[in-house]
Parts: structure tokens; sequence; C-alpha cells
């Protein structure tokens, strides 16, 4: 497999393109993961008695 398959392949566009993607899902999940972990932490946080009882103080 040469020439224009080998072209194709280490096309430097599809693999810019390539990248983008990637970066975009991984910036998504980053992002959504992150929230979950912050919503997480919010509600541990406000349902834990000991930090409530700190805070009112």
């Amino acid at each position: 497999m040469g020439g224009i398959a080998g072209v194709l392949w280490f096309n430097p566009w599809a693999m810019a393109g390539n990248v983008a993607i990637a970066v975009m899902v991984s910036g998504v999940a980053t992002w959504v993961f992150r929230d979950g972990i912050l919503e997480t932490l919010w509600k541990w946080r406000c349902l834990t008695p000991n930090n409530r009882a700190m805070h009112e103080s």
C-alpha cells in the first residue's frame, strides 16, 4: 500500500482534524467530569453535619 493511500494516511490535515476532535472530546469529558465532582462535593459538603455546624458557628 503506497502512493495515494500513503499520502492520505499521512495527510497533515487529517491528523490535525483527528487531534482537534480528540482535544474537543477530552475537553468535554473533563468539563463533565469536573462538573460532576464539584456537584458531588457541594452536595456532600451541604449534607455533612460537621461542616454545616462549622459554617454556622
